[in-house]
């Protein structure tokens, strides 16, 4: 995951030099910065889904964290989890993963880990998602109103989730808010994995 999100965010950076460079137009990036930023989402949402499904079979092991049931074949696993439907799984909103994870693991370990600070920006991520991917009022209005509880004030330019991320977070260190939020949840994913 983390090679990933780093290659995701190495081709921003590209991105972000050819357009200050006028080799790309900005509906170009706006384009790019969206398939990223949905790639990454779906990056996050399988690796949640690999270790949730490869620490119930035992294939992972992270100390502390110890199955309520004994499951070794993945097919069973995943029609469990999916309360025996052929549907997909919804991992997100994490809320629906700790409900999973509360049910198979004891503690809830390691899912248990996502405070709740970690599960408004996982929030948020999937409230940008929503807002890309399908554009309705209901996905504006989601992510406006996240925004305004986040911050008391905001750039009007901020309203659009693409100028949002492709501005600085902080200006001292270059780092965009679209830098921050996937470290952000990088962090979290890593704490699955450290006991």
């Amino acid at each position: 995951l983390a090679y990933r999100f780093a290659c995701a965010n190495s081709c921003r950076k590209r991105v972000e030099k050819l357009y200050a460079a006028k080799k790309l137009t900005k509906t170009d990036v706006e384009h790019i910065y969206k398939g990223l930023f949905i790639n990454s989402v779906v990056d996050f949402e399988n690796f949640v889904e690999e270790l949730f499904i490869g620490l119930l079979l035992g294939k992972f092991v992270v100390r502390g964290v110890q199955p309520q049931i004994d499951v070794r074949d993945a097919v069973v696993a995943k029609s469990m989890l999916a309360r025996g439907t052929n549907k997909y799984i919804d991992w997100l909103p994490f809320e629906r993963t700790l409900e999973r994870a509360n049910i198979f693991f004891k503690g809830s370990r390691p899912f248990n880990k996502v405070s709740k600070s970690d599960c408004r920006n996982i929030g948020f991520m999937i409230k940008i998602r929503n807002y890309f991917a399908h554009g309705s009022e209901v996905s504006k209005e989601a992510y406006i109103k996240h925004l305004s509880s986040v911050y008391a004030a905001y750039p009007a330019s901020h309203i659009n989730p693409l100028s949002y991320l492709r501005d600085y977070y902080s200006y001292q260190t270059k780092t965009s808010y679209y830098e921050q939020l996937f470290a952000n949840i990088w962090g979290i994913a890593r704490s699955f994995t450290v006991p």
